[in-house]
C-alpha cells in the first residue's frame, strides 16, 4: 500500500478496532501505576491526563473509522465483495461471542472485584468498540421492513375523553 492511498475496508475496520483498544488501554493506566517500583515518582495529574488523552484519542479514531466505514459502504467505495467479506467476519458467531464475553466479564469484574474496576471498564470499552464496528457493517434497513408491524395502529379513540 502506498502512502495516501485510501484504506480498504478492513484496513479501516482494523483502525477502527486499535483506536477501541487505545481507549481501553487508559483504563488499565492505574494497575501500571501500583506495578510501578516507585508509583509516587510520576504526579497523579499526569496519570489523570494520560488517562484522559489515551481514552478521547481512542475513542475518536475508532468513531472515527466506523462512521468512514458506514459512509463508505453507503457510496460504494469499495467493492461488493470485500464488503460482503467483513461483513462475514464482523457477524460471525466468533465476534458476536468475544463481545458479549467483553461485557459479561465487565459485569462479573465489576460486581465481584471491585478492587479491579479498571479492568471492568476496560472490557466494556472493547466489547462496546466490537459491537459499534459490527453496527457499522450492517445491512440497512429497508422503510418496509424496518419496525412495519408497528406503524399499523389504529388511532386511539374514547368517548369518555375529558370525564372524570
Amino acid at each position: 500500500m502506498k502512502l495516501g492511498e485510501p484504506l480498504s475496508a478492513k484496513q479501516m475496520a482494523l483502525v477502527s478496532g486499535l483506536g477501541g483498544m487505545l481507549a481501553a488501554f487508559g483504563f488499565l493506566l492505574p494497575s501500571a501505576r501500583h506495578m510501578t517500583t516507585h508509583p509516587r515518582y510520576y504526579p497523579v495529574w499526569l496519570w489523570i491526563l494520560l488517562f484522559s488523552g489515551l481514552l478521547a484519542v481512542g475513542l475518536g479514531i475508532s468513531v472515527k473509522a466506523d462512521s468512514k466505514i458506514k459512509k463508505g459502504i453507503r457510496n460504494g467505495r469499495w467493492e461488493e465483495e470485500e464488503v460482503v467479506s467483513l461483513r462475514a467476519v464482523l457477524e460471525s458467531p466468533l465476534w458476536v461471542t468475544l463481545g458479549m464475553a467483553c461485557i459479561i466479564g465487565c459485569g462479573v469484574t465489576l460486581v465481584a472485584f471491585p478492587a479491579h474496576q479498571n479492568v471492568g471498564w476496560a472490557l466494556m470499552v472493547t466489547g462496546q468498540s466490537f459491537s459499534r464496528l459490527a453496527m457499522s457493517v450492517r445491512l440497512p434497513q429497508t422503510e418496509g421492513t424496518a419496525s412495519a408491524r408497528f406503524r399499523n395502529f389504529a388511532p386511539i379513540r374514547s368517548e369518555h375523553w375529558g370525564e372524570r
